[in-house]
């Protein structure tokens, strides 16, 4: 059996700001539409419907998902965006949305609830993408009920960049100030 005395506890990992192989960086965009069902992406959401988007397209558009015709200011693949989710003409209710990374397990949580038919409710979600191998897509969504979504993305998080982010600073020590030429104050 199990005691206080004999439970051993992990010991907290120590990582200092910047270390590009585990932070990522928030950096925002202007609103940008990804993704709306009454303009392309397939059309209307159908009652069970699960549905593959991308959240980032460095070289290309969103025209073919309904969205904007540039790749709304995200120059690399992030980790996660901030989107937020609006349900339009929903056809019935109460009903949700999961979104979650491409070949990845359906989680078993809800991204955006809604209550009855002909709603129309928004909500904002940090939605981490598929990285790595396998990734023909960004993200997954799935809707228990019929409905259009739109889709705004407002940020991402990537990799840090910067020559002064990394090894600029000692272990334990932070960056206090960044010089206008890129140099570090420890």
């Amino acid at each position: 059996a199990e005691t206080a005395s004999s439970v051993v506890l992990a010991k907290p990992v120590g990582k200092t700001l910047g270390e590009v192989a585990e932070d990522v960086v928030y950096t925002p965009v202007t609103p940008c539409r990804i993704v709306d069902t009454r303009s392309g992406a397939g059309g209307t959401l159908l009652a069970e419907d699960t549905r593959n988007w991308l959240a980032a397209n460095p070289g290309g558009t969103f025209v073919a998902q309904g969205g904007s015709a540039t790749n709304c200011g995200i120059p690399v693949k992030p980790a996660a965006v901030l989107v937020n989710l609006t349900v339009a003409n929903t056809q019935s209710g109460p009903a949700f949305l999961t979104a979650w990374p491409f070949n990845q397990a359906k989680p078993l949580a809800a991204s955006l609830n809604w209550v009855a038919a002909g709603t129309q409710v928004a909500n904002a979600i940090i939605l981490p993408l598929c990285t790595g191998g396998g990734c023909t897509s960004d993200w997954s969504l799935y809707a228990s009920s019929g409905t259009e979504l739109i889709v705004d993305v407002m940020g991402y998080f990537a990799a840090p960049t910067g020559g002064f982010v990394t090894d600029s600073c000692a272990p334990g020590k932070a960056i206090r100030k960044v010089n206008t030429d890129g140099t570090v104050v420890c």
